[in-house]
């Protein structure tokens, strides 16, 4: 599990992206998905990008562009025929294209027979070095660990340098705003689909996590879990009601009944409505006068268990009965509240810390109805933005920013590199640093 607050490793990743500025790092596109076995075409762009960002070592780069060959058509006793030479790195240009002038007068290239490119290419087998490589490149963005080129994969090999230090240094920045003691906190980084609960320094529970979709957006905000509510009810959000249960209820009015609805006449009465007194047909959605209620169970939208979070803007934890989309590797799906793959446990240690036992815990989780449990020991929660860090073994992390907060806003000025650098490090260094 990454460490979020790493400021020294930050400023040191973001000169060492400096000196790679002068290094011409060419644009890698292939069409389609490129698969592990699959020929590489013109590989070259990708695999100077492995090595200057630390993917590739340099004499794994070097082995693998002497193994990259080019195809030539040839005229030989009449006929047309396709062979290959290797493209060693002496005959390489800067484009990756064969140099007629580096190569041996007795190549192809230099052949009577020669009529012309067959494809104006280079090619490589994708194989293990190079897969191993884009797999650690895929790990550090966030991306699915599987050696295959796609679109993300893609996007990510292409972001430029100079936007690698921008996201660093904006990163670094924002860290001013997120808490840095670790003797008890919980953190959820939202574009990282990930909470952390530390306990006197400790990382004792990792957990990935499902946050809003961009039209959603799980906010920024601090507050501090005080009690859990096992086998909650789910008092549906207003706007949740408008949008999207109530148009599944006119199309089908036994949705309610399956999925354990009940209409309330309001929050404060909890007077059951019977749903056979409501004329759903002539229903206007806008106009619903009622409150919807879901009782706990299976198919709960909290599952088992929601952690109280006090703030605002009503944003909890909580699980979820949908375990399938921790598989995903994007998982912006909420509404805008965090579901936790690991709710039983985090529940589970939230109630130690106060003083009671498992057979507390079992109980509570084994009786059907809702019980509210108040923590003695409240814990803070913090939901940070954080898109671009180094870990802990010293490499360089980025994330897609799911929400465009790293966008520069129009009508102002970017800061620059230096002077986020310059006030992050030599002005706003951590206590134990200074």
């Amino acid at each position: 599990m990454p460490d979020y607050f790493p400021y020294a490793d930050i400023a040191m990743a973001i000169r060492q992206l400096q000196y790679l500025r002068d290094i011409r790092v060419p644009y890698y596109y292939s069409k389609g998905l490129v698969r592990p076995g699959d020929e590489l075409k013109n590989p070259l762009p990708l695999i100077e990008r492995l090595e200057a960002f630390g993917d590739l070592e340099p004499e794994d780069a070097a082995e693998l562009k002497m193994q990259m060959t080019r195809n030539y058509e040839i005229e030989e006793n009449g006929k047309t025929k396709v062979v290959q030479e290797s493209a060693s790195m002496a005959a390489l240009g800067g484009d990756g294209t064969l140099q007629g002038g580096n190569v041996d007068d007795n190549s192809l290239y230099g052949s009577t027979l020669f009529s012309g490119w067959y494809n104006d290419s280079v090619f490589l087998p994708y194989s293990e070095l190079l897969v191993e490589a884009v797999m650690q490149f895929q790990s550090r963005h966030g991306l699915k660990r599987d050696g295959v080129i796609g679109p993300n994969t893609r996007y990510w090999v292409n972001r430029s340098v100079n936007d690698r230090i921008r996201l660093l240094a904006l990163n670094a920045e924002r860290q001013r705003l997120w808490p840095t003691e670790r003797d008890r906190i919980v953190l959820v980084n939202i574009p990282n689909y990930e909470m952390q609960f530390w306990m006197e320094r400790e990382l004792v529970l990792g957990s990935r996590v499902i946050v809003g979709r961009p039209s959603r957006k799980t906010p920024l905000f601090n507050s501090r879990v005080d009690s859990v509510i096992f086998n909650p009810h789910w008092n549906v959000p207003a706007k949740i009601m408008y949008r999207d249960i109530l148009p599944k209820v006119k199309k089908d009015q036994t949705f309610l009944e399956e999925n354990n609805f009940t209409v309330l006449d309001s929050w404060i009465s909890g007077e059951v409505i019977p749903t056979e007194n409501i004329d759903w047909n002539a229903l206007d959605i806008r106009r619903f006068p009622y409150r919807l209620q879901q009782a706990p169970g299976d198919l709960n939208a909290l599952g088992r268990y929601k952690f109280n979070t006090p703030n605002k803007m009503a944003i909890y934890l909580h699980d979820t009965p949908s375990k399938g989309l921790f598989n995903r590797y994007t998982r912006a799906f909420s509404s805008g509240c965090i579901r936790v793959e690991y709710a039983a446990e985090f529940a589970d240690m939230l109630l130690q810390y106060s003083g009671m036992s498992a057979s507390d815990y079992n109980y509570y989780r084994e009786v059907p109805e809702t019980k509210a449990v108040a923590l003695s020991k409240r814990i803070n929660v913090y939901t940070i933005y954080q898109t671009a860090w180094v870990d802990n073994q010293g490499r360089r992390q980025f994330r897609r920013d799911i929400y465009q907060y790293d966008r520069p806003k129009p009508g102002v000025t970017p800061v620059t590199t230096r002077e986020l650098l310059s006030a992050r490090v030599q002005h706003e260094a951590p206590p134990e640093e200074q």
